[in-house]
C-alpha cells in the first residue's frame, strides 16, 4: 500500500496508510489536535487519529495560540463595520434635519402663496376699493342716535319695509374660486324716496390658502372692516 505524508502545524510529518483509489483522504486541523477523516465512495464513516508522541503538548499549545489569534482577528471590527456604524449614526442625525427642512419648505410655500395673493388684494383695493359717499344726509338727533346705537343696522333690499327710508344692497363676486379664494364685496345704500345711491363701498378679500390642518383658515380684507372710514358714518350726519 502507498504511504501518504502529511505534516502538522509544528512541521512534524504524519504518515498514514493511503486509502484505495475509490476513497479520499481529507486533513482537517483543529485547535489542540489534528484529525484525519476517511471517506469511502460506497459506505461512509469517520475516523480520527490524534497526534501521538513527545511533541503533542507543544503542538497543541501552538495550535491553541494560532486559534486564539484567528479568533481575535475575527472579533476585531473591520473598516467596513466601522464605516457602517458611522453611516448609521449619520443617517439617524440626518433624518430629523431632512424632515425639518421639508416642513420649512412646505410652510414657506403656503405662506409665500398667501403673501402673493394678499399683495394682489391690496393692488385691486387701491384701484377700485374704498368708501365713496355721494351725498351727506342729515338726520334728526334722536334718529341718528338710534341708528348709531344699532351699529348702523340698515335693512337690506329684500327685508326692507315700505316705511323704511333707507336700505342697502350687497353683492359678492367670486374672482378666484380655488384655494385661496378671492372675492369682491360691493355694498350700496339707497334712499327709497327717489332711489338714489347715497354711497357705496368696495372691499376685496382673500380667504384660506393656509397649510392644511385643524386650525381655522386665515383671511385678509382691504380696506379693513374694523378700521374707518365706514360707509354709514360717511353718509349720515347728526343734525339738530
Amino acid at each position: 500500500m502507498r504511504k501518504t505524508s502529511i505534516s502538522d502545524a509544528c512541521g512534524k510529518p504524519i504518515t498514514r496508510p493511503s486509502a484505495p483509489a475509490t476513497d479520499s483522504l481529507e486533513f482537517t486541523p483543529s485547535i489542540g489536535s489534528m484529525q484525519l477523516v476517511k471517506r469511502e465512495s460506497r459506505r461512509h464513516w469517520d475516523g480520527e487519529w490524534n497526534l501521538r508522541g513527545p511533541g503533542r503538548e507543544r503542538c497543541g499549545a501552538r495550535n491553541q495560540e494560532v486559534g486564539m489569534k484567528v479568533w481575535s482577528m475575527l472579533k476585531r471590527p473591520t473598516p467596513f463595520r466601522r464605516m457602517r456604524g458611522t453611516g448609521t449614526v449619520k443617517l439617524l442625525v440626518l433624518i430629523p434635519v431632512v424632515l425639518v427642512l421639508l416642513l420649512l419648505l412646505v410652510v414657506g410655500f403656503y405662506e409665500g402663496r398667501k403673501a402673493y395673493w394678499d399683495s394682489q388684494v391690496r393692488e385691486m383695493c387701491e384701484k377700485d376699493g374704498g368708501v365713496r359717499a355721494y351725498e351727506a344726509v342729515r338726520l334728526p338727533a334722536a334718529e341718528y342716535d338710534q341708528l348709531q346705537r344699532s351699529n348702523w343696522a340698515l335693512p337690506n333690499q329684500l327685508q326692507a319695509q315700505v316705511t323704511d327710508p333707507y336700505f342697502y344692497v350687497a353683492e359678492t363676486e367670486r374672482l378666484r374660486k380655488s384655494d385661496p379664494t378671492i372675492v369682491r364685496m360691493h355694498t350700496r345704500i339707497f334712499r327709497r324716496a327717489d332711489g338714489k345711491v347715497l354711497g357705496e363701498i368696495v372691499r376685496f378679500s382673500r380667504g384660506g390658502g393656509d397649510l392644511p390642518g385643524p386650525w381655522h383658515p386665515t383671511s385678509f380684507t382691504c380696506p379693513d372692516p374694523l378700521a374707518g372710514p365706514y360707509l354709514e358714518s360717511s353718509i349720515f350726519q347728526k343734525g339738530k
